[in-house]
């Protein structure tokens, strides 16, 4: 849900070549694919959401800024622990996590707790591309 100009590129100069081109994953990219006042932005969250099989999150010091970022992990998380075997939260810190600065309790908490992939690590998208798809 990250809309600054990193993320952004980010996603699109990296995950959309790497992801949906390459490997012929769909990307639910929100600024892409929800539609301009067809739903409220938490109901479309909430229906992508259970559409998927994995939620990947782009963390970096400006995921606090967007609104929906809270949101879209507490949704996510209410879906894991109803379909734990088969739902997957994906997260990939788009800095050094030593210099993340993340306000939300919940995903410091996954951030704790999880095991992400950082975009700095040796084969980040066969790593990314095996977790989507296990």
């Amino acid at each position: 849900c990250a809309e600054d100009n990193e993320t952004l590129k980010f996603v699109n100069e990296e995950m959309i070549p790497n992801m949906e081109n390459e490997k012929e994953l769909k990307l639910c990219i929100p600024i892409r694919d929800f539609p301009v006042g067809s739903e409220t932005m938490a109901k479309m969250i909430q229906q992508k959401i259970q559409e998927s099989l994995s939620v990947i999150v782009l963390i970096n010091n400006q995921l606090q800024e967007n609104v929906y970022a809270d949101y879209m992990m507490q949704e996510a998380h209410l879906k894991k622990f109803d379909n734990r075997e088969n739902f997957r939260i994906i997260l990939i810190p788009l800095i050094p996590v030593n210099d993340l600065n993340i306000t939300s309790r919940l995903i410091r908490a996954y951030m704790r707790t999880t095991t992400y992939i950082s975009m700095y690590e040796f084969m980040f998208w066969q790593r990314l591309t095996y977790a989507v798809k296990v």
